[in-house]
C-alpha cells in the first residue's frame, strides 16, 4: 500500500487507470489532490492488501493483532451520536464492521464479518451508489457459495 499521485502520468507500477463519469468536474479522478487525502482516502491498495490490513486489526488473534485489545474494542464500538458507526468502522449488532467510501475515479469497500470472514472490493471508477451496489454484490456473492454462508450469520 502506498499514497496516491495526482496525474495519470505519475501513477505507481501497476496501478489502474481510474475513470471519471463525467458527471462534474468533481467526477474526474485526475482533477482532485489525492495526495493530500493521505489520511482518509488517498491510498493505493489491491483487495489482497486490504484483507491483509483488516486481519491486523480484526481482534480475533491477539498474536497476529498490532493493536492492543483494548484499543481495537474501542474501535469498533459504536459511538452515542450514531450506534451504527465506531471509529472508523460501520458496525451492526452482530458484530459485523465494514468500510465503504468512493473518490473520483474509485470505489471500495472492506468487510470484516463476526464469524472471522473478511473481503474487499475496488473499482477503478463510481457511479451513483456504487460502494452500496458493490457491498450488496459482494454479500450476494458470498451468500451463494455454501462453504462461506457461515459468514452471514
Amino acid at each position: 500500500m502506498r499514497i496516491a499521485e495526482n496525474t495519470l502520468q505519475k501513477r505507481a507500477w501497476r496501478e489502474v487507470t481510474y475513470y471519471g463519469q463525467g458527471e462534474g468536474p468533481y467526477d474526474e479522478p485526475y482533477v482532485i489532490n489525492v495526495r493530500r487525502m493521505d489520511s482518509h482516502g488517498g491510498w493505493i491498495a489491491t483487495p489482497s492488501d486490504l484483507v491483509r490490513f483488516a486481519i491486523h486489526v480484526d481482534g480475533f488473534n491477539h498474536n497476529r493483532n498490532i493493536l492492543q485489545p483494548e484499543t481495537i474494542r474501542k474501535m469498533a464500538t459504536s459511538t452515542a451520536a450514531n450506534r451504527h458507526y465506531a471509529r472508523g468502522w460501520n458496525v451492526n449488532e452482530k458484530g459485523h464492521w465494514w468500510h465503504g467510501g468512493d473518490l473520483a475515479g474509485t470505489t471500495a469497500v472492506l468487510v470484516r464479518t463476526s464469524s472471522r470472514f473478511c473481503w474487499a472490493a475496488l473499482t477503478n471508477t463510481r457511479r451513483g451508489e456504487s460502494a452500496e451496489a458493490i457491498d450488496d454484490m459482494m454479500w450476494n456473492l458470498v451468500s451463494k457459495v455454501s462453504a462461506w454462508r457461515s459468514a452471514l450469520t
